[in-house]
């Protein structure tokens, strides 16, 4: 079966991704983070463990506020999902075979992996399938990747011939193993498998 990086033209750009610091409210308060967005009123900071700050502007340190003020950061990517191919193959085992179309928006020059994870049943229990992830380091608009599940190359996989649904994520890989800054599942509490997926790789 294909991979998703045979989809994949990577092309080595500089990240312009903030670095981690120190900052420091006007009651001398303190966090460790990056600057991830900003707006009129609040920076977002991306703290160790995934998780994001909005920060009141007009409660950070002047010094920060400047920073905050001259920082070239951008929201996250937009991801888009959909299925667009389903085939049985005529026996017992409908939709053995899949694939999506992944469309990447507003990447900005920055490094990030793309992340497909197959999901499949065995009884009435959900797993994951199949994983593949790709590079993508390109400043592209649009970008679309056709990725096939395939139960008849992995028969052998207990959650091969009854699929479930898949789980999309964009991966920003950071010391700890980084965050999912986009995701499109097919099943909202999909989202698991990605937190699953994440824990595994660190």
């Amino acid at each position: 079966m294909r991979t998703l990086l045979s989809w994949c033209l990577l092309i080595s750009l500089v990240c312009g991704a903030e670095q981690v610091r120190e900052w420091t409210d006007i009651k001398g308060r303190k966090l460790t983070g990056t600057l991830v967005g900003k707006d009129d009123l609040n920076a977002e900071v991306l703290l160790k463990g995934g998780r994001k700050a909005k920060l009141p502007l007009k409660n950070l340190s002047k010094e920060d506020q400047a920073y905050v003020a001259e920082a070239d950061v951008h929201p996250d990517p937009i991801l888009e999902v959909r299925t667009s191919k389903a085939t049985g193959d005529g026996g017992k085992y409908d939709f053995d075979i899949r694939a999506i179309e992944v469309t990447l928006e507003e990447m900005h020059e920055r490094s990030y992996k793309v992340v497909v994870i197959w999901l499949g049943r065995d009884g009435s229990k959900t797993g994951i399938f199949l994983s593949e992830e790709a590079p993508i380091s390109e400043n592209v608009v649009r970008k679309k990747f056709d990725v096939t599940y395939d139960w008849k190359s992995h028969a052998d996989n207990d959650y091969a011939r009854d699929y479930s649904g898949y789980a999309v994520g964009l991966l920003k890989e950071a010391e700890g193993g980084g965050h999912w800054v986009a995701k499109a599942v097919s099943m909202k509490p999909y989202t698991r498998f990605l937190d699953q997926y994440l824990a595994e790789r660190k």
